[in-house]
């Protein structure tokens, strides 16, 4: 599932999704741990080869015979062990979608059989001459800058200009900070619904930068969550196994913010919890009651709807018209 409502995210998602209408190779570059093999999983399920297998090769994991041998497949006796005719994955593929992930630690070998699997189709299995011929959609990814690559020698220009017909850059996460809390509620749902993150929680998670991406963010909730002491149910900013620079956090403090970030936090604050109080916002941006009280009264018949009971005013998320 890719989860964000940034602009960054939607544009990434639209295009994905209309290059999945057609069959042509699509181009997947990023950094590591930004979703790249879950967008290949969206275009394949977007796309007219949906009912078919998809499967991924992983090109950095195999050296070379090791690779034509898992690709391609091999016949009986091709090599020692070898005791019978086995499909690749190519032909275990046939229709549908094949992703290979890290394409640019293929051999200059290995990236000359890929590149007649792009243009013809064909391939030979290991111990065989005869060519065989699949139906395959290719979607490759990298996280390599491939025209330093190219430039060194170490990946084709004819492999690239081919796959690259469609080329989509997948944004790292502190450049969609915005979708940092949804996909952090997400995860910390799946491991334990009935946790939540404090203010100060969430106030951490949006300082730090995440140079492992998603899937960093992923780790360190479902870290925070597991090892969260069973007498509590609120995961406070100590709980999370990430260091924000102390230089970084004194630069924060003095920076004014501005009426929407400050809303923007506040409903942050919804996707854990149906209520909030004067004390989450206080907690969230770090002001006084008064101050917290003066925006929550800003919000009040815009984004929320104050509440009163005899503990006092509790808010809840305004429900759009339908």
């Amino acid at each position: 599932m890719i989860i964000g409502k940034s602009n960054k995210i939607k544009r990434v998602k639209e295009i994905a999704g209309k290059v999945a209408e057609t069959s042509f190779p699509v181009l997947l570059l990023g950094a590591s741990g930004t979703g790249k093999e879950l967008f290949a999983r969206y275009i394949h399920e977007k796309s007219p080869r949906a009912g078919h297998p998809m499967n991924v090769i992983n090109c950095s994991a195999l050296a070379d015979h090791l690779l034509d041998s898992e690709l391609f497949g091999h016949s009986r006796g091709a090599f020692t062990g070898a005791s019978e005719r086995r499909r690749g994955l190519l032909e275990a593929t046939h229709e549908g979608t094949l992703f290979l992930d890290e394409i640019a630690d293929l051999s200059l070998s290995a990236q000359a059989k890929v590149l007649r699997v792009l243009e013809y189709g064909d391939f030979k299995r290991v111990g065989e001459d005869r060519m065989s011929h699949a139906d395959v959609r290719i979607i490759a990814a990298t996280n390599k800058d491939l025209g330093k690559e190219m430039a060194e020698g170490r990946f084709r220009e004819d492999l690239y200009y081919r796959l690259s017909r469609f080329v989509i850059e997948i944004p790292r996460l502190n450049e969609r900070a915005e979708d940092i809390m949804d996909i952090a509620s997400h995860y910390l749902k799946e491991t334990n619904p009935q946790q939540r993150f404090t203010g100060s929680a969430i106030k951490k998670m949006r300082a730090y930068d995440w140079p492992g991406n998603v899937r960093e963010l992923m780790n360190v909730v479902i870290q925070a969550s597991v090892l969260l002491p069973s007498n509590r149910k609120t995961i406070q900013a100590q709980d999370l196994p990430i260091r924000v620079p102390a230089a970084k956090s004194q630069v924060e403090k003095k920076v004014l913010v501005s009426f929407d970030e400050k809303r923007k936090r506040i409903m942050d604050l919804f996707s854990q919890n149906a209520k909030i109080k004067n004390a989450d916002v206080r907690s969230a941006l770090q002001v006084s009651h008064t101050t917290a009280i003066k925006i929550l009264h800003e919000m009040e018949g815009k984004d929320i709807v104050a509440h009163k009971n005899g503990k006092g005013t509790f808010y809840t998320r305004m429900e759009c018209p339908k």
